[in-house]
């Protein structure tokens, strides 16, 4: 029996103008014919029984059929197809966001040419059996006001923009996300294995809670925690509803925080390369458009580790989809008054130096974006739009980022790239916790200091941003060491 990528079904949207990839597996191993339109092409099963068809580009809109063996996949539609993965913010659905109602409206009487697939939140698999029970692939849905509430909020926005730019193309949205990961979630134990660091810090500390427990044992901890869990959320509904004049952080300060992580098992959806197994390897490989990772909140408790962590993953991800220069776009995190030891500041520096050190990754900067008590910020539309727009290049494919170019006796010379000119002609930094200001020309920002030290920019967890590039973007904060 030959079972498909899942992601190729009956009416699928295919990534136009790249390499075809058609992968999937059998029980019976052995040579396999596949024609797609009117190309043949032939594969071999390897020891494994998985088998690749790879297909010459196509144009956008071109509209064919698939036939694999006795398998007839028919109405597949090449247009751009974008990956939109990582925790609960990329998963954040329109259900939930400020803006549902309105743009329910505006889909009641507008089209967007978008389908959607949601990879099932499969927790762990082994064998027979599967966690959670009964969750089924869903296949590819239409986008309409019926379907959007379940559609990713900061997908649809992006996409949204996207299609304002490109009516004709038709797009498809593959969302591979779940609440709560970290990024070692979705990284084989082959990848992480080759940082020491990582497996130092993440990998072995988070095995080391259930070793010597049984699953029966570790079944009953995490069942106690989840009705915990119940509990304490239904208490802070209770307050939230009785109490509109607060706001979250001060009930948080009251009732306490949100219980957090689940206990460590070697079934949580969190343990290191679970959800790469259980998500993530089984719509590889598959030609996308680009990738979108919004991410870091769960290993800002790691945040030292978490540049080499992002890197890996990409590294991962664009062998897995056998796409070398496969473009990234890293959604780097809003303000947000984490507790410490919880480090968003040097989050968003690692996202920023991973945009910069590796060849098509590009930031968005949200920092003029979130709530300061609130991880999950119910608006979506600024962070969706931005991304858009920074996907079809509107303006630039990158948010401004500061570079040192030139380090002189009484002074530093920084260049923000993809700024033409910025906000302000002065503004404030830190240079050895100490206030200073500087002078911008152009794209330019002179620093006067003369010795060694630190210099960062809104480095903190909820900084002011007054500073923006000539379209609105925002300067993603930065810190350099001066030796």
């Amino acid at each position: 029996m030959i079972v498909l990528n899942p992601l190729i079904t009956d009416g699928a949207i295919l990534q136009a103008q790249e390499d075809v990839l058609i992968a999937g597996h059998t029980s019976v191993l052995g040579r396999y014919v596949a024609r797609l339109g009117d190309e043949v092409q032939t594969a071999l099963t390897d020891t494994s029984g998985n088998f690749l068809f790879r297909f010459a580009k196509r144009p956008y809109n071109t509209v064919e059929s698939l036939v694999v063996d006795d398998i007839y996949i028919g109405d597949l539609h090449f247009g751009q197809v974008y990956l939109f993965a990582g925790q609960s913010n990329i998963e954040f659905k329109m259900q939930q966001e400020t803006h549902f109602n309105e743009e329910e409206a505006w889909l009641a009487e507008n089209e967007l040419a978008i389908k959607y697939f949601q990879v099932p939140q499969i927790e762990y698999e082994n064998g027979a059996e599967i966690l959670p029970e009964n969750l089924a692939w869903n296949g590819w849905q239409e986008l309409n006001s019926q379907s959007l509430g379940q559609l990713s909020a900061a997908a649809y926005y992006a996409m949204k923009e996207f299609c304002a730019a490109n009516p004709t193309i038709p797009v498809g949205i593959v969302e591979c996300n779940k609440g709560g990961t970290s990024a070692s979630a979705w990284i084989s134990q082959e990848f992480l294995a080759r940082s020491a660091s990582i497996m130092e810090s993440l990998v072995a500390p988070y095995q080391a809670q259930y070793q010597g427990k049984t699953d029966e044992e570790l079944d009953l901890v995490t069942q106690a925690f989840y009705q915990t869990a119940e509990k304490y959320y239904a208490l802070r509904a209770k307050w939230v509803k009785e109490n509109p004049e607060m706001s979250l952080g001060e009930i948080k300060d009251i009732i306490g925080g949100s219980p957090w992580p689940p206990p460590a098992t070697r079934k949580s959806f969190l343990r290191p390369s679970g959800l790469y197994q259980t998500m993530f390897q089984k719509i590889t490989p598959f030609s996308f458009g680009a990738v979108v990772w919004y991410q870091g909140e769960e290993d800002s408790g790691n945040a030292t580790i978490y540049e080499e962590l992002l890197s890996l993953l990409i590294a991962q991800w664009r062998r897995d989809l056998m796409n070398e220069a496969l473009p990234f776009y890293i959604v780097q995190l809003p303000i947000y008054n984490e507790r410490a030891p919880k480090d968003w500041p040097l989050i968003r520096l690692a996202q920023a130096n991973v945009a910069q050190k590796l060849a098509n990754v590009y930031l968005e900067v949200t920092i003029d974006t979130g709530l300061v008590d609130d991880i999950h910020p119910p608006d979506k539309s600024l962070v969706g739009k931005r991304l858009g727009e920074l996907i079809i290049q509107k303006h630039y494919a990158n948010c401004p980022i500061a570079k040192i170019e030139q380090i002189k006796e009484n002074s530093i010379t920084l260049e923000v790239m993809s700024a033409k000119s910025l906000s302000e002609t002065s503004f404030k930094l830190m240079f050895n916790e100490q206030m200073i200001t500087a002078q911008v020309v152009d794209n330019k920002i002179e620093v006067p200091v003369n010795q060694k030290g630190t210099l960062s920019f809104a480095y903190e967890k909820v900084p002011e941003q007054t500073v923006f590039n000539e379209v609105g973007y925002p300067l993603s904060p930065f810190r350099f060491t001066i030796f």
